[in-house]
């Protein structure tokens, strides 16, 4: 008797928690991404030989905002980022490693990677990588080379976020609410 009570109350309250589950949300999806971010800063290989179509912090884009969350993640950016579905698979790796694996022309240092993209972080650093992918849409590019259909995302140490952007450009994210205002 004791133990139908018990699993009758168990049921009762998951009853009750269910219209708050959110629908689609996997508990592996990293926290440290969900939320309003900023485009704070654009990269671009300075090794390019190329005419890349972003420039270092290019005001077309700085001030811009992607919104991710455990369902959807979207951006008003030039180009179009709607990514309904996301999930995530984690990768540690040194940041040099990853950029000359996923962003290196032919003629790159493959030693520098984070030095020919100014990036505020030492390339042998250890650095958590999440490749993300869309069950609808995307998030970025999935090529340079890369898993078919996923971009990466990194988590920088100061907290901010480098998402693999088009045109061999990395973006820079800083949280909403930390950033000053962006003049243009």
């Amino acid at each position: 008797m004791k133990k139908n009570l018990t699993t009758s109350y168990l049921i009762v309250i998951l009853v009750l928690l269910l219209p708050f589950a959110e629908v689609g949300a996997s508990d592996s999806f990293p926290r440290q991404i969900v939320g309003t971010w900023v485009v704070v800063g654009v990269r671009v290989d300075t090794q390019f030989t190329g005419r890349p179509y972003y420039q270092y912090d290019d005001g077309r884009i700085r001030g811009r905002t992607i919104a991710i969350r455990r369902t959807e993640a979207k951006g008003n950016l030039q180009e179009k980022l709607l990514c309904n579905g996301p999930s995530v698979t984690v990768e540690n790796r040194q940041l040099d490693d990853l950029l000359c694996g996923t962003m290196a022309g032919e003629e790159a240092d493959a030693r520098n990677g984070a030095k020919r993209f100014m990036l505020p972080i030492d390339g042998s650093t250890s650095i958590t990588a999440l490749w993300v992918w869309c069950k609808d849409g995307d998030m970025g590019p999935d090529s340079p080379p890369g898993p078919k259909g996923q971009n990466w995302v990194i988590l920088l140490p100061d907290g901010k976020l480098a998402i693999r952007w088009y045109d061999n450009t990395i973006l820079l994210l800083k949280r909403k609410g930390q950033v000053k205002p962006v003049t243009r």
